[in-house]
């Protein structure tokens, strides 16, 4: 059951730094398939 909760295998950044500050990422899962995120466009109404 685990699995099934839990399919990302591993996350890959895109950014040239490698800590996913911006770009897309991309999302290994379960089974070998590859889904590609990007928020670009997002807004969000973050404070500090």
């Amino acid at each position: 059951m685990e699995e099934e909760l839990f399919p990302i295998t591993q996350v890959q950044y895109t950014d040239p730094e490698g800590y996913g500050g911006y770009g897309p990422v991309e999302l290994l899962l379960e089974g070998g398939t590859c889904r590609r995120v990007c928020f670009e466009g997002i807004k969000g109404n973050m404070m500090l």
